[in-house]
């Protein structure tokens, strides 16, 4: 739940949507702050730039 509530704020923030998170319980172990991070950075780029970071990817080429 954490890495979407970061994800859908910066893209849906960044578009004037306001969103109220429901969590589902689930036995998954929470995902870890780097691939939260991870996943955030991503986001920036892609709002700021409209680049995903595929293309910087050597194994999607």
């Amino acid at each position: 739940m954490p890495r979407a509530k970061a994800i859908a704020t910066i893209i849906l923030g960044s578009q004037g949507i306001a969103f109220i998170p429901l969590a589902v319980p689930s036995n998954r172990p929470q995902e870890s702050i780097i691939r939260i991070i991870q996943d955030v950075a991503r986001v920036f780029l892609w709002v700021f730039t409209g680049h995903t970071g595929a293309s910087l990817n050597p194994a999607s080429n």
